[in-house]
């Protein structure tokens, strides 16, 4: 959790400051008013830990009140709705909240890591769909309506046509590789490419022994064959190749943003580097993560 905002202003600064938010993910508090985002969209508000309406919030705050902007994961977001008051919601969670009606717009509800996205059509009750993400990227689906299952490609290509006539209540959930299993195990075919975790992925990297180097810069220590570069004390990783950085994993950012945070802590710390050489089949799992991907090493 980072304040990346704070100052005592009124509605026009809280206006400009949600017009400048780029993806933001996180709280924006403005005295005993509190308003959630992810991925700067507003998901739920609140005056008072009471239910409100923006609009509704705006009549009952005093002119100029005190702005303070929290950037957090989407998971911890959630979080802390779920111990928001029962009464404030339809259901417990306030991801069974959320209604979209494009179904790209899903991967702004999931993030870094496996996740459950189970989907809920308004205008056909009868009819229910899981798809499975890990880090962001649809790895299984599954279609249900009463005695009728499709699974796999088939199941995604059907959930998706269902976005042209209805929109649809999803339920994403942050789940473990065992509850993956679990639902891999009663719908075997629905996976939709061949699937490593990352977890199961960097388990398997760290079986071998690692080069270590201390007190040393990001830059000097990037190998020239592909590599995982392990930030010990960050619990980072930036995968390499040709000493350029390509990667970029840290906790649930990943890609530029996760570089950027990486790459300042090397920059301000006395750093402890762990590097594993990768084989061409490590690699090209890794490289599977696409959402990793760095675009500017700058």
């Amino acid at each position: 959790m980072e304040k990346m905002y704070s100052k005592k202003g009124g509605i026009p600064d809280l206006k400009e400051l949600i017009s400048i938010l780029n993806n933001f993910t996180g709280i924006i508090s403005l005295d005993n008013a509190k308003l959630y985002y992810i991925n700067s969209k507003l998901i739920f508000s609140s005056l008072n830990d009471k239910k409100m309406d923006l609009n509704d919030i705006f009549k009952n705050i005093p002119e100029e009140f005190q702005i303070d902007a929290l950037n957090m994961s989407s998971n911890r977001v959630n979080k802390l709705l779920e111990r928001v008051s029962v009464n404030n919601l339809d259901e417990k969670s306030i991801s069974k909240d959320i209604f979209v009606d494009v179904y790209g717009n899903i991967e702004n509800y999931v993030g870094c890591g496996l996740f459950k996205v189970t989907l809920f059509p308004r205008k056909y009750k009868e009819e229910i769909g899981t798809i499975l993400f890990s880090n962001k990227e649809e790895i299984a689906a599954i279609y249900q309506k009463k005695d009728k299952i499709l699974v796999g490609p088939k199941a995604l290509s059907k959930l998706k046509t269902i976005f042209a006539v209805s929109d649809v209540k999803i339920c994403p959930e942050k789940i473990s590789k065992q509850d993956l299993d679990e639902t891999l195990g009663e719908n075997k075919d629905a996976m939709l490419k061949n699937f490593v975790s990352f977890e199961e992925l960097m388990e398997k990297i760290k079986e071998k022994s690692p080069k270590i180097v201390e007190n040393d810069s990001l830059y000097n220590i990037l190998p020239k064959n592909p590599s995982i570069v392990e930030i010990v004390e960050k619990n980072a990783v930036i995968v390499s190749n040709d000493k350029t950085p390509i990667m970029a994993f840290l906790e649930n950012y990943d890609g530029d943003k996760a570089y950027r945070m990486i790459k300042n802590f090397c920059i301000l710390n006395n750093t402890v580097f762990k590097i594993y050489e990768l084989t061409e089949d490590e690699f090209k799992n890794i490289k599977e993560f696409k959402n990793a991907k760095i675009k500017d090493v700058n």
